[in-house]
């Protein structure tokens, strides 16, 4: 810190060497210069955990990074917020209902999770049954654990069960794209019903 700024220090993060930069001017540098002079980048305990199907790519998680960053102006479209708006009320509604209305005494944090899980599977994939909602929290919890564990692959480590989750869950979304290219082709579901059926493209070369 003495050297460059008392808001710039370096450090060493989950094996990995790390510069940190402190403040609204550090953000505001980062931010401002993404792909100029910074560009995206995740440890290797990342790509370990949510590797990709083609191991020849370079720098795999940068470019998945930007994939993802292009997406994301069209979720927030007006027409995508209404029916996004809409789901959210619907979702919010249930869960007040089944969580909080007559109860004595609740406690808020693993309500507040299961809420915000529950909301991410219905605006992402449509999942409403909560079994099968149930059925991708215990594996997610494994994956946020893995993503901050110090990444020792042994058997019982929490990156191990992250790996495992992870595999679990590619497994199971795979399973769910068979079916909604079915759903596709039989005019069952839209194009535009979820964040994960507008990546059309990406279904087609699975």
């Amino acid at each position: 810190m003495s050297k460059y700024s008392p808001k710039v220090f370096k450090t060493s993060l989950l094996k990995e060497k790390t510069a940190v930069f402190c403040g609204v001017e550090g953000n505001k540098f980062l931010l401002s210069n993404e792909n100029k002079l910074i560009q995206v980048w995740w440890p290797t305990s990342i790509d370990k955990i949510f590797p990709l199907a083609n191991k020849n790519q370079l720098s795999s998680s940068k470019k998945e990074a930007m994939k993802v960053r292009k997406m994301m102006p069209n979720f927030f479209k007006p027409e995508s917020l209404r029916v996004y708006i809409g789901i959210m009320d619907q979702v919010t509604e249930i869960h007040f209902a089944s969580g909080w209305d007559n109860k004595d005494e609740v406690v808020v944090f693993p309500l507040a999770k299961r809420f915000t899980f529950w909301l991410a599977c219905r605006l992402f994939m449509s999942i409403e049954d909560p079994n099968d909602v149930e059925k991708f929290a215990e594996p997610f919890e494994h994956i946020a654990s893995g993503l901050i564990s110090f990444p020792i692959d042994l058997p019982g480590t929490p990156f191990r069960r992250g790996i495992k989750a992870s595999s679990y869950i590619r497994k199971e979304l795979i399973l769910i794209i068979k079916q909604r290219k079915i759903d596709l082709a039989e005019g069952k579901a839209t194009p535009t019903q979820d964040i994960f059926t507008t990546r059309k493209k990406q279904f087609n070369d699975m």
